[in-house]
């Protein structure tokens, strides 16, 4: 073994061309997967021994810890997954083996398995790991085509959709949680000896991510000016910019108060003794001439709306969340029912329905297999239906880097110039750096069933996605209700 490893390691790469540099760095990570199933294993076999325990040591990952330099915890963490891979989790373990899925990977598994809810049967825990598995392993056609899996990242949103799709409870218990959050959100702002402002606090998911989405509507970099200087901003810079264009454009709206007022004595946003709700202290006749300045800000808020925003700005910002219509229809507690999601959250159906009662809802419909129907337009810009269509099929992500930190364009997948529809079939979300990428190099997309295969422009094979989950989840939740919920003598949904 480590004849093998030093070999690796004094190979004349730089002689190598791409074609072999990309194949060892593959064939390398699955022997380093396959390393990590037989360490796996031995440390499974010291701990049945307790070989900690007769060198000395508390436990065997105190051992464990100790004898590598490893951090306790993690030491815990790996010793808990090497035996539910010797035991429970073999199917697992066996693909670790194989090398066609990562210890990352495995580590989603196992906490996902562990998740369940208590009651689920123990042949739907065994579908469930397989089904974990599949979509995180590899796969080779007969042309030698590797189709990759899911990474841990997008394999733990999985596995967290299917936990809650076999949790009879979790519409429940969502809605509890979120309710708690809401209750337990804190927000601090602390003047300092100079003047500045220390802000700190804890949101709920969706406070937080409606601040995230009003902060990343007004944040971008600034264009270049007539000398060329870009925007040196960093991002927290950029985002506290922004929070002062969106406090701007509130006291544009005259929706700041000009005075503070104690909620006992009538406070703000609700019934004074003015006689209206959310009364500014301005009259209505007043507005039209009252010049309002934030400190150290020169817009004029005199000037109508439009004209005081920049260009795309609403006065409320779009928060974008998606929800299948069961979800906004179905009566809370109903097993089995897909969560609404936001920004990469879950979101209770309670909260769904919330959210929808004062929200401008674009339906999308969406075949059996969860791609969305196309409901395109002949025109150069996407509009906001065909947009929600591709956002939701690429699950709001760019969908050649899966980034959801960076603003999401809609990139014509064959170019309109060309014949290409605008529709959503021939759109894909892409993050900014990945859409100057494929103009600049070339790289061709096309969808294929919900997600889009990238092609490399150098005519390597290309980036074949994972194959659909959404069918074989609704399947797999289908037959836990029949065998659980709808089963004779058991609890009805």
């Amino acid at each position: 073994m480590a004849a093998a490893v030093t070999s690796v390691l004094t190979a004349p790469w730089w002689q190598v061309d791409d074609a072999g540099i990309r194949s060892a760095v593959v064939e390398l990570d699955r022997q380093a997967a396959r390393l990590d199933a037989a360490r796996a294993r031995l440390l499974a076999e010291a701990d049945e021994r307790g070989v900690g325990g007769a060198s000395g040591a508390p436990s065997t990952s105190d051992w464990l810890a100790a004898t590598t330099g490893e951090r306790p915890e993690r030491a815990r963490a790996r010793l808990v997954l090497s035996r539910a891979l010797q035991g429970v989790m073999a199917p697992t373990g066996a693909a670790l083996a194989a090398g066609t899925l990562t210890w990352d990977h495995a580590e989603v598994v196992r906490r996902n398995l562990s998740r369940l809810p208590a009651d689920v049967d123990s042949a739907t825990r065994d579908e469930a790991q397989a089904f974990l598995v599949e979509h995180a392993c590899e796969r080779s056609d007969a042309g030698g085509t590797c189709t990759p899996g899911l990474d841990p990242r997008r394999l733990a949103r999985l596995g967290d959709a299917l936990r809650h799709r076999l949790d009879p409870d979790a519409g429940e218990r969502l809605a509890r949680d979120e309710d708690a959050a809401v209750s337990l959100r804190t927000l601090t702002c602390v003047e300092t000896d100079d003047g500045t402002w220390v802000l700190h606090g804890c949101l709920d998911p969706v406070l937080g991510a409606t601040l995230r989405t009003a902060l990343d509507a007004r944040n971008a970099p600034r264009p270049a000016g007539p000398e060329g200087r870009i925007d040196t901003r960093p991002r927290r810079q950029r985002d506290a910019d922004a929070l002062a264009t969106v406090l701007d454009e509130w006291a544009a709206d005259g929706l700041m108060p000009q005075e503070h007022r104690d909620t006992e004595g009538g406070g703000a946003g609700t019934t004074g003794d003015t006689g209206r709700t959310g009364d500014t202290g301005i009259r209505e006749d007043d507005r039209s001439s009252e010049r309002t300045r934030l400190p150290g800000r020169d817009r004029d808020l005199s000037l109508p709306k439009a004209a005081r925003r920049g260009p795309g700005l609403a006065s409320r910002p779009t928060l974008v969340v998606t929800a299948s219509a069961e979800t906004l229809t179905v009566a809370p507690g109903t097993p089995g029912v897909d969560p609404a999601r936001c920004r990469g959250l879950v979101l209770s159906a309670a909260t769904a329905q919330v959210l929808a009662c004062d929200a401008r809802v674009v339906p999308v419909l969406l075949a059996p297999d969860g791609t969305p129907l196309d409901v395109g337009r002949a025109r150069y810009t996407f509009p906001a239906a065909v947009r929600a269509a591709v956002l939701v099929r690429d699950d709001h992500a760019c969908s050649r880097c899966h980034r959801r930190d960076l603003p999401l364009q809609v990139h014509h997948l064959q170019a309109f110039s060309r014949g290409g529809p605008t529709s959503e079939r021939n759109g894909t979300a892409v993050c900014p750096p990945c859409h100057r990428v494929v103009h600049r190099h070339g790289w061709r997309g096309e969808v294929l069933g919900d997600q889009v295969v990238w092609h490399p422009p150098d005519r390597t094979p290309a980036h074949l996605p994972p194959p659909p989950w959404r069918p074989a989840l609704a399947a797999l939740v289908e037959r836990w209700l029949d065998r659980t919920v709808r089963a004779p003598g058991r609890r009805s949904a």
